[in-house]
């Protein structure tokens, strides 16, 4: 499915256990011929000019490089090592993303809890902001249990996006032999047509939103009724692959870094597929 595949090594790190978690979901969803690199972003304050690099910083580009080189070998998968000084992931992956005309970008889960994304930046978050292409996020230890994706599921709210999500997961599934299913969050609602049966009321919106998951055909249609974030990332530890459609990012989505596919990648214990909104693909 996906012919040219980046998986990205964030923020300069050195996390063997995280980057075996991202070549790992990497080299599962890279098409048996295509082509999978690897790109380390060495984090600096300020860009060097590209002829007067810090001793420092190109030593540890070389460790970066070298390190990659031995988890690439050990999890056997062919690839292309690459490393960039740069003073942010996401443009360190985005552009050599656009550049190489990768169909697919790889990272790892964000790391540390709330208080840390919030106070420190979340690398993960950033990244799926406004990405060129579908963007996979790697949950923590995919790596001590990767096999093959038995069981692909998809994110559908009705909106040309999750049905564009549908589609690619479909393909996936037929390429893998995998079972699909798909899965409809009802969230809960402003006002209820019966105050005096409110759990009539939700089985019946739960109930209507299943069978229009069904109307899709050839798949196990799903429904649950609550915070469609926390919702999805239940339902995604019944399947191997989560797949949703992505939005255009709006400026309060940058500032909050609080998207469905954001908060998603925090949540989420089973690897996500997040597709760009259709203006961007």
């Amino acid at each position: 499915m996906f012919d040219n595949v980046v998986a990205g090594i964030l923020a300069g790190v050195l996390d063997d256990q995280t980057d075996s978690d991202v070549i790992a979901l990497a080299r599962e969803l890279v098409s048996p011929q295509g082509k999978l690199t690897l790109r380390h972003v060495h984090l600096v304050t300020a860009k060097p000019a590209r002829d007067s690099g810090s001793l420092a910083d190109t030593a540890k580009c070389r460790q970066a490089l070298q390190r990659l080189t031995v988890l690439a070998d050990e999890l056997s998968a062919d690839a292309e090592v690459h490393c960039v000084e740069e003073h942010s992931p996401e443009r360190g992956l985005h552009e050599f993303a656009s550049r190489r005309g990768a169909d697919l970008l790889v990272v790892g889960a964000s790391r540390g809890d709330e208080n840390d994304r919030t106070f420190l930046g979340d690398d993960t978050r950033k990244v799926l902001a406004d990405a060129p292409c579908a963007v996979a996020v790697a949950p923590r230890e995919f790596a001590a249990r990767a096999g093959a994706l038995k069981k692909i599921g998809v994110g559908f709210d009705g909106s040309a996006d999750s049905e564009r999500a549908v589609a690619l997961a479909r393909r996936l599934a037929a390429e893998r032999r995998a079972e699909l299913s798909a899965f409809e969050a009802v969230p809960v609602p402003i006002y209820t047509r019966d105050p005096w049966n409110v759990k009539g009321d939700i089985e019946e919106r739960i109930e209507a939103a299943r069978q229009r998951v069904a109307a899709l055909g050839d798949l196990e249609p799903q429904a649950g009724f609550g915070d469609p974030v926390h919702e999805l990332a239940g339902y995604g530890q019944s399947v191997d692959l989560l797949v949703i459609g992505g939005h255009k990012y709006r400026p309060v989505d940058h500032l909050l870094e609080q998207s469905t596919a954001q908060r998603l990648a925090d949540e989420v214990s089973t690897p996500l597929l997040v597709l760009p909104p259709a203006e961007t693909s």
